[in-house]
Parts: structure tokens; C-alpha cells; sequence
């Protein structure tokens, strides 16, 4: 048996090993995060949008993307059609995503978990602010109902993509 003495290694100057570029590839999550949203907000002002929600992720790498789903918990009523939509507040209130749907407006309560994934395909490094909106065309929706009941949430998840 023989020992191995590793007390005096001195680089091979002549070696020319060269330490690889330790990018993540392209496409591939280099973090991701959440956050629970359970503020109560109602709108009744018809065809008017109110901002329910912003949220602000920081420590972005310059280059990179994110991916974000957003599931909001909505409760209707007596509302024809409901929308929400996603701006990005640090790219002048660019809106990234709108979306909504018809509930006949037949008086009739509903409670519904709408989502919707986006991207923001802003290369921008460093803190991103997004800001959350909804509005009806008749009728009231309410989000995170009832007031005080920090189970009734709407949620957002986001990945971080490296470019």
C-alpha cells in the first residue's frame, strides 16, 4: 500500500486547462418563487380597470426571462364578463397578458379559479414590478372573497429562464 502526500500541488502552469464558462444553458429554470395573494378587493364600477395586486421580483439576471402563471380566485355576480390582465410596471405598464370570460349575467353567484400563464420577455436585469387588474361589465366581482379570509387566495408563480 503506498500514500498519497497532496500537501505541496502546485498548478502545471504548461497545462493549459482552461475552467469552462458556467452559464446555464438556454431554456433551462435557473430559480423560481411564489407568492399568495389574499388581499380582498371588489369591483362594481362597470367597464372600469382597478389594480387588485402588484408584486415585484428582484435579483434577475440581466439576459433573462421569467415565466409566471397567475391563478386568481374570482367570485361573480350578476356579471356579464369579467377580465383580468398583467402589466409590467417597470416597462411602462406594458400589458403582458389579458384574459376573461362571459358568465351570461344571469343573476347567479360564481366562484372560480381563473389562470393564465405569460412571459415577460423583457431582458432587463435586476427588480421587475407587475401589477394585477380586473373589471366587469355589469354586475361585481370580487377577488380572495370573502374580506378576511386569507384561505380564499389567488396565487402566482414564477420561473426565472436563462437565455
Amino acid at each position: 500500500m503506498s500514500t498519497l502526500y497532496v500537501d505541496n500541488l502546485a498548478p502545471n502552469l504548461g497545462s493549459q486547462v482552461e475552467i469552462p464558462d458556467l452559464k446555464p444553458l438556454a431554456g433551462s429554470v435557473v430559480r423560481a418563487g411564489s407568492a399568495k395573494h389574499s388581499n380582498y378587493a371588489a369591483n362594481s364600477t362597470v367597464n372600469t380597470w382597478l389594480e387588485t395586486y402588484t408584486f415585484t421580483v428582484t435579483g434577475i439576471t440581466q439576459g433573462n426571462t421569467l415565466q409566471m402563471t397567475y391563478s386568481v380566485n374570482d367570485l361573480v355576480q350578476d356579471s356579464n364578463s369579467v377580465y383580468f390582465r398583467v402589466r409590467s410596471v417597470t416597462d411602462n405598464n406594458n400589458v403582458l397578458v389579458e384574459w376573461g370570460r362571459a358568465t351570461h349575467g344571469n343573476g347567479q353567484w360564481r366562484g372560480i379559479i381563473s389562470d393564465a400563464a405569460f412571459e415577460d420577455t423583457s431582458t432587463s436585469g435586476g427588480t421587475r414590478t407587475y401589477a394585477i387588474d380586473f373589471y366587469t361589465t355589469y354586475g361585481a366581482v370580487y377577488v380572495n372573497y370573502p374580506s378576511g379570509d386569507t384561505d380564499c387566495a389567488s396565487f402566482l408563480t414564477w420561473q426565472e429562464i436563462a437565455q
